[in-house]
């Protein structure tokens, strides 16, 4: 029963954190407007480098980051993240892919067949950047743990790519 409590003290203060720097890439707003259902983006479309992220791209990339998550795929989730993401939360912050891939990696060792549900999303687009972010819920189903809070995942276009650059949350 330990690791399982473990677990879930990773979840909530490794992974899943409040932004302890006040952040310069996307602070969550509580006004954001709510997001309406994503639409297919032509594949065909020129990406520029910098800027704001579509809000039908924003959706998708989010899905992919659940996706990730729940798959406990490292892959996936390093090739939706910047080389110079940033994590923060509760007693934890992590700067670059490999060390944000790190922080997944040891949770994911105390985890088993997380359920990862986020409802109540937003979509902000600002000048350089848009946010999704929604009420999380991570459900360990070896030990039934489920903790909760709020998830922020800012976007930018990288080299043309749309990209996570920073993951906030709070539990």
């Amino acid at each position: 029963m330990l690791v399982a409590g473990a677990a879930a003290a990773l979840v909530l203060s490794g992974v899943l954190g409040t932004d302890d720097e006040g952040g310069d890439r996307g602070a969550p707003s509580a006004t954001a407007p709510s997001v309406a259902s994503p639409m297919a983006t032509s594949p065909t479309t020129p990406t520029p480098s910098g800027g704001a992220v579509p809000e039908a791209q924003a959706n998708e990339l989010t899905d992919r980051y659940v996706a990730a998550y729940e798959g406990e795929d490292l892959d996936a989730m390093g090739a939706i993240l910047a080389p110079d993401v940033r994590l923060s939360g509760p007693g934890t912050s992590r700067n670059g892919r490999e060390e944000v891939l790190d922080e997944y990696r040891s949770t994911f060792a105390l985890i088993e067949d997380p359920q990862y549900e986020l409802g109540s999303r937003s979509y902000l687009e600002q000048p350089t950047s848009s946010m999704v972010q929604g009420d999380y819920e991570v459900t360990d189903s070896a030990s039934g743990a489920s903790p909760s809070g709020r998830l922020a995942l800012t976007m930018e276009r990288v080299d043309g790519q749309p990209l996570i650059t920073r993951i906030v949350t709070s539990g």
